[in-house]
């Protein structure tokens, strides 16, 4: 099924990407010890690599998410209304809704509720602890989104601990002693999506300061994109009814500016309407609309457009 609204190949873009860097060797690893990825060793990387990201998308994401939704308060309504508007029997069980959801696709299952079920879709970010977007479309694409995330970790969650230090020395992340194996997960996630870590997170929503002394927290936790900040250092989305944050002004962005301070201080929606006035193409993650903004300002050179087709091996269906 054609999505409205997304391209799975660009929902798993970064851990494509993570996972050309690693060996060939590493990936099948991953594969044989999990044992539920359909692919055989003489496939090529680039099949194995997409067949990691078809089993994020269509087995661990939907898995992670309908539990999410069977734990939410309002589980019982939730549920409901979605085998309604799936069209599922009203005997359906939530491991119909994730079969059902692992068959036809994260981004077509959410097609369902466009454009007539924004309070369903309202109630679902709710249960993600996704903050509420205006438009349809976007609480639609920051689902999929977190389904995906959840997908990624529940499967290098699912890994043995020396396959994930071998993923993690393939990426460049500097080995230490007697790390845990869910410390490891955590150092992943970040590493490949460019996650903020929960503990800075919980520091900026609260507004704690860095050097307050606390000893770290390490048991897992949910993480948040740095697309979910909204504001400076100590300063994270505010509650409905607390106001708004406001940027500073755009004219503020010039050379010599950070990434941290792009990041920190400014709405990816602030930053894509920065390129437009710039002729830079606004598309894309927070991360690489930084990127480009960067480039830019360090260069004068616009990014080029990313042409299909030529990130290594190559991409079946998802």
């Amino acid at each position: 099924m054609t999505s409205q609204v997304g391209d799975p190949k660009e929902l798993t873009a970064e851990i494509h990407k993570a996972l050309e860097l690693c060996k060939e060797e590493n990936i099948w690893e991953a594969i044989e010890c999990l044992k539920v990825i359909p692919i055989t060793e003489e496939a090529s990387k680039g099949e194995k690599i997409c067949a990691i990201e078809n089993a994020i998308l269509h087995t661990y994401g939907p898995q992670r998410f309908v539990r999410a939704l069977e734990t939410s308060e309002k589980n019982l309504n939730q549920l409901q209304s979605l085998y309604q508007a799936c069209k599922l029997p009203a005997s359906s069980t939530p491991e119909t809704l994730r079969a059902h959801i692992s068959e036809i696709g994260v981004y077509s299952f959410l097609d369902y509720f466009l454009p007539n079920s924004r309070s369903l879709l309202r109630s679902i970010c709710e249960a993600l602890g996704l903050p509420e977007r205006e438009a349809a479309e976007d609480m639609v694409k920051s689902i999929a989104d977190e389904i995906m995330l959840g997908g990624s970790e529940n499967f290098l969650t699912a890994l043995q601990t020396s396959t994930l230090e071998k993923f993690a020395a393939d990426l460049g992340i500097n080995p230490t002693s007697s790390v845990s194996h869910e410390k490891l997960v955590d150092n992943l996630m970040v590493k490949i999506f460019e996650l903020e870590p929960y503990d800075a997170f919980q520091k900026l929503l609260h507004g704690e300061s860095e050097d307050e002394g606390k000893p770290p927290d390490t048991t897992p936790k949910k993480r948040k994109r740095d697309d979910d900040f909204n504001g400076e250092k100590g300063s994270a989305k505010k509650p409905k009814g607390k106001g708004k944050y406001v940027c500073p002004p755009l004219e503020n962005i010039k050379k010599g500016t950070t990434a941290e301070q792009l990041r920190d201080l400014y709405n990816v929606t602030d930053l894509q309407e920065w390129c437009k006035q710039h002729d830079l193409p606004p598309n894309g993650k927070k991360s690489l609309v930084i990127r480009n903004i960067l480039h830019f300002l360090e260069t004068g050179e616009k990014p080029k457009s990313a042409k299909k087709g030529k990130k290594g091996g190559k991409r079946t269906t998802l």
